[in-house]
């Protein structure tokens, strides 16, 4: 505890002495949230894989090329009869009387199987398609889908940084915290040791040694509430970062309180923010999901087909076998159980949803600016006010220190006046810091 509390004492140190060596470290502990979160690289993986499928439906506009080959052994089954030896025998054995010779030899009727057997068709296919709007608007689709996940991706980095803000300034006030008390700390000590020695000398009586002993054990009884915020917010500033959550965090000296903020365009607001770019991404996808099922029943797919390989009884490959083959080939679905119109009233319905969402998240958006700036603009205020408050409380405790030593106050002023002193101080840095993380839900919400 002791240790932890040196370390953010010596953070603050280098806060205060040492601006002009500072870097913007809280810029790269936000880079190294982005880098390390699990769940931002979820959501980058979820856009490679949309991207993958983009690749995929560009792929279906090329050939398609392919080896098939087939081998068939039949026996049975219908066959034809052709007469042919009752045809031609007779004339043959007229022709060999004739000549007087057995030339031409007697012929057996043919009485041939339709199922080939030992037959083999080997060959190299290769389909283009030619006129495929399923292939074109599929290819839209995915298209729309990337553009959707990667504005969900670039969302959820919006609010982690915001996070990762805020989450930093509370460690930064939870620090500070500390260094007030440990402030407060000596002279409360030379408080108990000053009314000691006083009592010793008959001055004053012990109930006054008693009370500046029960402010210092208040203090210290603080100090240590203090102590287990710092570890809280030090644990989940790790957390974020998704590192261990005693890991050391740098302080950044370049921080400003206060920022000017330009005036406020809700339609910027609107096209900055990537939820509504997700939404205006599922929206298309939507549309060219009902074009697609639109286009596919008024117009036919058209694919051209070539064969070249060999053809032919016997597994053999020679010129008598080889061949090749082109064709055209062309489906057009007149009735399809009503699918296609399905399929449209569903991208209809879907858009409507949509468009109710993005209704929906318009009005949420314009409430969160308003209420973003408004804190903002109150934050300001109240750090104005609470910079005067501290600058009197500390000249109170000033002018109530010294006359307390001169013996022209009681004991009961100076706590006063202490206690003011370190309510003003602790008031003063929560509202410092308050500022800050209002300033960082006022950029999440315009998506700066």
């Amino acid at each position: 505890m002791k240790k932890l509390r040196l370390q953010a004492l010596l953070l603050l140190l280098m806060l205060v002495v040492s601006p002009a060596i500072a870097q913007e470290i809280l810029e790269e502990y936000i880079q190294l949230g982005i880098e390390n979160n699990q769940q931002l690289l979820q959501e980058a993986l979820n856009v490679e894989n949309q991207k993958l499928a983009l690749n995929q439906a560009n792929g279906m506009y090329l050939p398609n090329l392919s080896f098939q080959g087939s081998y068939t052994l039949a026996g049975g089954g219908r066959a034809i009869n052709f007469p042919v030896g009752d045809l031609l025998n007779p004339v043959y054995q007229t022709l060999n009387q004739m000549t007087g010779s057995d030339q031409f030899p007697t012929i057996e009727n043919v009485n041939e199987q339709f199922l080939p057997n030992d037959f083999h068709e080997t060959k190299l296919r290769l389909i283009q398609p030619l006129i495929n709007t399923d292939i074109y608007y599929n290819k839209r689709i995915n298209q729309d889908l990337v553009q959707a996940a990667e504005a969900r991706r670039a969302a959820y980095e919006n609010e982690l940084v915001k996070e990762i803000k805020v989450a930093y300034f509370n460690y930064l006030q939870a620090a500070e915290a500390i260094k007030i008390y440990d402030s407060n700390e000596r002279p409360l000590r030379r408080l108990v040791a000053f009314n000691t020695s006083r009592f010793n000398e008959d001055q004053i009586t012990k109930d006054e040694v008693y009370r500046s002993e029960f402010e210092l054990e208040q203090l210290i009884s603080d100090q240590a509430s203090a102590i287990s915020r710092l570890e809280t917010a030090q644990a989940y500033f790790n957390f974020l970062l998704n590192q261990p959550h005693d890991t050391h965090i740098d302080i950044d000296s370049t921080l400003r309180t206060t920022q000017l903020v330009e005036e406020i365009s809700l339609d910027r607001a609107y096209q900055s923010r990537y939820e509504i770019r997700q939404i205006n991404a599922a929206q298309e996808a939507q549309l060219n999901a009902y074009k697609m099922a639109s286009a596919s029943r008024m117009l036919p797919q058209i694919n051209a087909v070539g064969d070249l390989g060999y053809q032919g009884f016997g597994y053999t490959f020679d010129s008598d076998q080889d061949f090749w083959l082109l064709n055209f080939n062309m489906q057009w679905n007149i009735f399809s159980g009503f699918q296609k119109k399905q399929q449209q009233q569903r991208a209809k319905v879907q858009m409507a949803r949509l468009d109710s969402q993005e209704e929906q998240l318009r009005s949420q958006i314009a409430i969160e600016i308003v209420r973003a700036r408004s804190r903002y603009d109150a934050s300001i205020s109240k750090l104005t006010a609470r910079n005067k408050a501290l600058a009197a409380a500390e000249r109170t405790f000033d002018i109530t220190t010294s006359r307390y030593k001169e013996g022209q106050s009681l004991l009961i002023e100076f706590l006063d006046a202490q206690s003011a002193k370190i309510t003003a101080q602790l008031d003063q840095s929560i509202s410092k810091y308050e500022v800050l993380a209002r300033k960082a839900e006022l950029d999440r919400a315009l998506a700066y």
